[in-house]
């Protein structure tokens, strides 16, 4: 049974699936090379993991509206 992207394929011209697939080998490629690199140098992935965890908590605190949170709470 063919799924609904195979069929899709189909009745494109064929100029449209030559670039397609061209794209999803570069897309497959550029995957590889990254995954291959974190593999390879663990130590600096965990490191850039951690900092861009960081930063982004830092971004979000600061574009959050800070009118959200009640001035005082009363406790009650």
């Amino acid at each position: 049974m063919r799924t609904t992207a195979a069929c899709r394929a189909q009745t494109q011209p064929a100029a449209h699936r030559v670039v397609l697939i061209v794209y999803c080998l570069a897309v497959q490629q550029g995957y590889g090379r990254s995954l291959k690199w974190v593999l390879n140098h663990a130590h600096a992935g965990c490191c850039c993991s951690l900092l861009g965890t960081i930063a982004l908590n830092v971004w979000l605190y600061i574009s959050i509206p800070k009118t959200f949170f009640p001035e005082q709470d009363a406790g009650g």
